[in-house]
């Protein structure tokens, strides 16, 4: 009897282990609870608003381009190949919701919000790691949480936040391998399979920011045959989750079928060939000005008798007094940030694979998609932000305090466009 007393207990020591780690990021767990009811309250309030702009439940690219409708619709009929993976994710999820809320529809805006909550607490979980703070990461993820692209695309139902998730781990195990000066290599599968298989061009970043801390962690060959493996372990493992997906759901696409690409060429154009100077400033107003302050969107005729499909596409900047103050902060704060980064050496090999990662969405966007640029900000948004902010730029109260202003400037803004949005175009 006293040797069983005296044992070691397995599940004991793991539940004492788990309680301690809750215990020291008490504060941290808390602040991600709140991060997440808060943005998920916002994000269903404006998605439910959307639902009576015209046109929501009929017409695709009313919200900057967006294929919403095809969530509304319920995934299948009209899922495409570069999203190889998407249908195992989303169909489990938006079968128990509709099984819990009145009706499919309302199901999905709980999808955007609750997705939407999640990449929120995902971008402070990352930035906890980043920043080394809980106070300044709280701030860095209420302006991302607020950020004009965020009070779309985490409101309507679509892959958009899905894509900020997938990207997530690719960020944070960059960080953690130039950190500690190792690969982790198993990890690195595991993230390109999920960028990959959300959107097939996300996994450039993945491979990107591989390529970086190989180039720090390994030499010689052996660089080249981790890449080469990587690609090899990415390739085999998204094929064949493709094949169980069509599986499962013969109606799905697949990811190697040519027409696939055949349909995304439709959307490539010689615009940077015939005019750069204009496809470098529709670039340049999406990825550092639109994503984050927005302004009110033209509107362009969709569908008769409907005037809404909202585009930034050659918009003039046009920002009143509030979004001036805070592209200014913003752009002091950021730029800042991103100089020290590259001058600081503990900092620089990360904010270089961040710039890789946009800079590689920059000559994408340049050639495909150009039109709709702010379609596919959640894509590289994230990745721009994180180029700007470290734990040494961020230090001292008037740096964290200006962040927190940034935030509330920033939603102030945006809500205010969304409500302007509402009154225009909305059904009263």
């Amino acid at each position: 009897m006293a040797e069983n007393l005296t044992s070691p207990n397995p599940a004991r020591n793991l539940i004492e282990k788990v309680g301690a780690v809750l215990q020291r990021n008490q504060f941290e767990i808390i602040t991600a609870t709140t991060l997440f009811l808060v943005f998920f309250t916002v994000y269903f309030q404006i998605g439910q608003a959307y639902r009576d702009m015209p046109g929501y439940s009929r017409h695709i690219n009313i919200f900057f381009g967006a294929d919403h409708v095809d969530a509304l619709k319920g995934w299948v009929p009209n899922h495409k190949g570069i999203h190889p993976l998407v249908l195992l994710v989303t169909l489990p999820i938006s079968w128990v919701l509709s099984q819990l809320l009145p009706t499919y529809e309302l199901a999905m805006i709980v999808f955007a919000a609750g997705t939407g909550g999640v990449a929120i607490v995902l971008i402070f979980i990352t930035l906890r790691m980043l920043l080394g703070r809980v106070n300044v990461a709280a701030g860095v993820s209420a302006f991302y949480g607020l950020s004009m692209s965020q009070v779309v695309f985490g409101c309507i139902p679509d892959t958009y936040e899905l894509s900020i998730i997938s990207l997530v781990p690719t960020y944070v195990l960059t960080f953690l391998c130039l950190k500690n000066k190792k690969l982790y290599f198993p990890f690195w599968a595991v993230a390109g399979v999920m960028s990959f298989g959300i959107t097939i061009t996300n996994s450039i970043q993945t491979a990107l920011c591989l390529c970086v801390v190989l180039s720090v962690v390994k030499s010689g060959g052996e660089r080249i045959k981790k890449f080469l493996l990587f690609g090899a372990l990415v390739g085999i493992a998204g094929l064949g989750l493709n094949l169980v997906q069509k599986g499962l759901i013969p109606e799905a696409q697949l990811v190697f079928k040519p027409d696939v690409y055949d349909h995304e060429m439709e959307y490539t154009s010689n615009l940077l060939l015939e005019n750069p100077l204009f496809v470098a400033k529709e670039i340049g107003k999406n990825f550092f000005l639109y994503s984050y302050i927005g302004q009110f969107p033209r509107a362009t005729k969709f569908v008769e008798d409907v005037w809404l499909k909202l585009v930034y596409y050659k918009a003039e900047v046009e920002y009143g007094w509030l979004a001036l103050t805070a592209v200014i902060l913003w752009l002091g704060l950021y730029l800042r940030g991103l100089l020290y980064n590259l001058r600081d050496e503990s900092d620089r090999w990360f904010t270089i694979a961040m710039l890789l990662s946009f800079g590689a969405n920059m000559g994408l966007h340049s050639i495909y998609g150009t039109s709709e640029i702010f379609l596919y900000t959640p894509h590289f948004s994230l990745a721009v932000l994180l180029a700007g902010v470290s734990a040494n730029n961020t230090r001292g109260i008037v740096v964290w305090g200006g962040w927190w202003l940034l935030a509330i400037l920033t939603g102030l803004n945006n809500l205010d466009v969304v409500q302007q949005m509402l009154e225009k175009f909305a059904v009263q």
